[in-house]
């Protein structure tokens, strides 16, 4: 729990300035609504700790409702740094984490960020996890600093909508009818095909289709991080936050999908004439996975539309690897080099006998042997 709450503890206080140069924020300008736009502790997102929270400025004070669903908002009071206007510590109250049915709190302290107006609406902030370590030079997030973005909230907003309206146009601006607007979507050996086929097919989480009007509900607990249509075979993936979804309503624009097929090996495990076994490789994009896939055919598979992405591999017998990919525009097709994966200690000992017993200083009855490691 420490490791994430001073990500929304340091939200709460920058605001807006007109003009190139950074200057002091007059704290008047600070009241006001935000809500989150990216909750970034280095390579992933905890979005989704804050998915509903609410920041409210008013005077030096702060609250942050809803972290982790705790009815209890979480308080505090900063400190904005005339000499530099890009400094600003917090001091935030005891949180009472109790509704999680223990005697969990978050104590109380003080933290130095590190903050920047990016435009009008927008603000980025980095912190320290620990209250004692020193304030951060850079926005670069990282196990020990956190990098948030606020966005402030829609005109009249109080709290989140009961009901997001998607509306899927093509590049003409038309409607598009029938596209799946999905949570995920995967392609995972084991799943059946609906038709009875043996082809393993693409799988939605948390699917809706658009109307002729292009249009699909959702809500906020079903945010729509893939749009695609099949039978056109256009695609889009929404960068969807509670900043986006705040105003209840947003459009996408589908293009062109690529089939991205990328082989996954290890030297290591055909050096020793083992093979590739399970693997799983998904998509990151903005810190999450909307798109996965798994299966022991020895490749990653995607359809994606053009962009750059991190892909995120690793298998039953393989270490973790994120690379990143280019899809370039006009192709529908686009083979990978292949992802080249360490293999695991375990996996090279299959077969070969088990590691002796170092450094026993005395053995209650005989001295004791491994077994062979099973294939």
């Amino acid at each position: 729990m420490s490791r994430f709450i001073p990500i929304l503890v340091l939200c709460f206080f920058l605001h807006v300035a007109s003009g190139a140069e950074p200057a002091p924020v007059a704290k008047s300008k600070l009241d006001g609504t935000w809500v989150f736009d990216s909750v970034n502790p280095g390579g992933f997102s905890e979005l989704n700790r804050v998915w509903m929270s609410i920041v409210v400025i008013e005077g030096d004070s702060f609250s942050i409702s809803n972290i982790m669903r705790n009815p209890a908002s979480l308080k505090g009071k900063f400190i904005l740094d005339k000499a530099n206007p890009k400094h600003v510590d917090i001091a935030n109250e005891e949180l009472d984490f109790s509704y999680f049915g223990g005697p969990f709190k978050w104590s109380a302290s003080k933290r130095k960020a590190l903050f920047e107006l990016v435009d009008e609406n927008r603000i980025r902030l980095a912190f320290p996890i620990s209250a004692n370590s020193p304030r951060p030079t850079d926005f670069k997030a990282s196990p020990e600093v956190h990098v948030i973005e606020l966005c402030r909230a829609p005109k009249g907003f109080k709290e989140f909508p009961k009901e997001i309206t998607v509306t899927v146009v093509n590049a003409d601006g038309k409607p598009v009818e029938g596209a799946v607007v999905a949570q995920r979507m995967g392609k995972h050996e084991g799943i059946k095909p609906k038709d009875g086929g043996t082809e393993v097919e693409w799988t939605y989480g948390g699917s809706k289709k658009t109307g002729k009007d292009g249009v699909a509900k959702t809500t906020m607990w079903d945010p729509p991080w893939i749009i695609r249509h099949e039978k056109t075979k256009e695609m889009a993936l929404l960068h969807a936050t509670p900043a986006t979804l705040a105003s209840g309503s947003v459009k996408v624009v589908l293009a062109p999908e690529c089939r991205v097929v990328a082989p996954i090996q290890s030297a290591e495990l055909a050096k020793a004439g083992l093979p590739v076994g399970w693997t799983h490789a998904s998509i990151v994009s903005h810190g999450l996975s909307p798109i996965s896939y798994s299966g022991k055919d020895g490749k990653a598979e995607f359809l994606l539309p053009p962009g750059t992405y991190k892909i995120e591999a690793y298998g039953e017998n393989l270490h973790t690897r994120t690379i990143e990919v280019t899809i370039p525009a006009g192709q529908s097709e686009y083979e990978m080099k292949p992802i080249e994966l360490k293999a695991s200690a375990l996996s090279l000992m299959k077969g070969k006998p088990a590691p002796e017993f170092v450094g026993v200083a005395g053995w209650t009855g005989k001295p004791m042997k491994l077994v062979p490691c099973p294939d």
